[in-house]
């Protein structure tokens, strides 16, 4: 499934700065994973491949599923900026 999330970190201190220009923006994501043991048991992980390797829900926000085409579309943007 396909979604679009806003990027805000809890934590920007220790980010890599090409990652940092995501922070705040819509980015283009896929659902990954939900964590089943350990201190993050029941965390649900997205990929945001190139962008991110992956960010837990908690760092997304107003996250919406969306159709491929729109996805396709938030990504094609991102690139064009970079």
């Amino acid at each position: 499934m396909f979604y679009a999330g806003i990027y805000q970190p809890s934590q920007i201190k220790g980010l890599k700065s090409e990652i940092r220009k995501f922070v705040g923006k819509e980015i283009p994501l896929q659902y990954g994973w939900q964590e089943t043991k350990g201190p993050n048991k029941g965390r649900h992980y997205y990929t945001a491949t190139p962008f991110i390797n992956y960010a837990p829900e908690s760092d997304l926000k107003n996250l919406v599923n969306i159709s491929r085409i729109k996805y396709e579309e938030i990504r094609k943007e991102i690139m064009d900026v970079l």
